[in-house]
């Protein structure tokens, strides 16, 4: 959930409705991603906002209550395209202050960038087995990953 909370383009925006009641949606690039920001956000993970050098989130991170806000540090955001197929961000995390890469993106792209020794051979046969499975089924696959930089 955190990944999807954070590696997003969407832009949160707040309005108050003719009862003066406050709420927000997201803005993106595509349904997928507002849908996937909105999942994060049901989940407890929801992005406050989003700029190209700070990201404000509540989330349970660490032992935290779900309102504690945390201010991720962005060094770089590279958006998806068709080219690339994935959407990166390199930020500093501060539950535990390390810089890391966030990426999601098409299966082939995510798969072909794994390091398989960090993964037993019986979990990659589970998530080939899914993977199969949900395109048989004519389902799109999404997968993430995180990699600590420094």
């Amino acid at each position: 959930m955190k990944i999807l909370g954070l590696a997003h383009m969407c832009v949160a925006e707040n309005f108050t409705d003719k009862d003066g009641k406050q709420s927000k949606f997201y803005n993106g690039p595509s349904p997928d991603e507002v849908a996937l920001v909105d999942f994060a956000c049901s989940m407890n993970f929801d992005c406050i906002s989003s700029t190209d050098h700070e990201i404000l989130m509540n989330a349970p991170l660490k032992g935290s209550s779900k309102d504690k806000q945390h201010s991720f540090t962005v060094y770089r955001k590279m958006d998806f395209n068709s080219d690339r197929k994935r959407m990166s961000v390199v930020l500093k995390d501060p539950t535990d202050g390390k810089i890391k890469l966030l990426i999601k993106g098409a299966d082939s792209i995510i798969k072909s960038r794994l390091d398989t020794n960090q993964q037993s051979a019986a979990f990659t046969n589970k998530v080939e087995w899914f993977l199969d499975t949900a395109s048989t089924q004519g389902l799109r696959t999404l997968l993430m990953g995180m990699k600590v930089i420094e």
